[in-house]
Order: structure tokens, then C-alpha cells, then sequence
């Protein structure tokens, strides 16, 4: 779903959660007008890897509470306002199939500035 930062245009996030109630206050036809609760990005290739650190901190500073950061090892990375969080504040806890991961290429979210 494309979500509309104030810093970066639009950003389209791999998944997206809010409460109930947001999703009825705009047209779902358009992008969200404001940046969800909880943003995933999921880094399939090297390219998005590069500017992760941008996108987290569009998600942050657009009103996000949550970004989570899937590297391509299954690395798994919690980020909020105050920087790098050791799990989710959603409760959330994700684990990978094996066959799923791929070994070589963990990513990690530089550049990010909180």
C-alpha cells in the first residue's frame, strides 16, 4: 500500500498495520495520506538495501511507531524514534522457514539517523 511521507514523497512499504479505525478515515483507492503505525520492509536486493536507512527514517519521522527491517539473512531489526529496539514494542516476533533465507548477504540499516 503506498503510504505519502513528508520527507520522501511516496513510499510504498512490503506491509503496512493500523488500527481499524484509521483505515476508515481515507479513500482507499489513494495512497494512505499519513505514514501507518507499523512499517516492514523486506530486502530482497542490494538496491533497496541501500536506502533502507532513508525509508526508516521516512516511516519515523512521518508518525510511524514501528519499522521493522527484514535482511536478506532473516535478520530481523526493530526500529522507533529513539533508534534500534532489541524486539517490537507491537509484541511481535518473527522466525523464517530455513529453506527461505538465504546465508550470505545479511543486511543491516546504516545511515539511519534518530
Amino acid at each position: 500500500m503506498a503510504v505519502i511521507t513528508s520527507s520522501s514523497g511516496i513510499r510504498i512499504p512490503d506491509v503496512v498495520w493500523m488500527p481499524c479505525e484509521k483505515w476508515e478515515s481515507f479513500d482507499r483507492d489513494d495512497p494512505v495520506p499519513f505514514v501507518p503505525d507499523l512499517c516492514v520492509e523486506v530486502l530482497l536486493d542490494s538496491d533497496r538495501a541501500r536506502d533502507i536507512g532513508r525509508r526508516v527514517n521516512a516511516y519515523l519521522e512521518g508518525g510511524a511507531v514501528e519499522v521493522i527491517v527484514v535482511g536478506q539473512g532473516g535478520r530481523v531489526e526493530f526500529w522507533g524514534a529513539s533508534g534500534q529496539r532489541p524486539a517490537s514494542i507491537f509484541g511481535m516476533a518473527l522466525s523464517f522457514d530455513h529453506m527461505y533465507i538465504e546465508e550470505a548477504g545479511v543486511v543491516t540499516v546504516p545511515g539511519v539517523r534518530c
